[in-house]
């Protein structure tokens, strides 16, 4: 496979992930029954390690998760994601 048409597999393969993860963060957050809310944390967790399971994911901004935390220190050797379930 090129690498080009490969890039874009994994490019799209985040985002299709991205678009998952966005909409459970956003239920964590927003929705108006608890047990919904940790039902999408609970959901949210082995979805965000699957995707970072992706090679290139270090590198995947991820900016639709807008009630997600990305902390990355100045040398960006790792990441921390974080989020409130109330």
């Amino acid at each position: 496979m090129h690498v080009s048409a490969q890039s874009s597999l994994i490019i799209d393969s985040l985002k299709k992930f991205e678009r998952g993860l966005a909409e459970l963060s956003f239920r964590i957050v927003n929705d108006s029954a608890q047990e919904q809310r940790a039902d999408a944390c609970f959901k949210f967790i082995p979805k965000l390690v699957e995707a970072l399971k992706i090679p290139g994911s270090f590198d995947y901004p991820f900016d639709s998760l807008e009630t997600i935390s990305i902390v990355k220190p100045p040398d960006n050797t790792f990441r921390i994601f974080t989020w409130q379930l109330r």
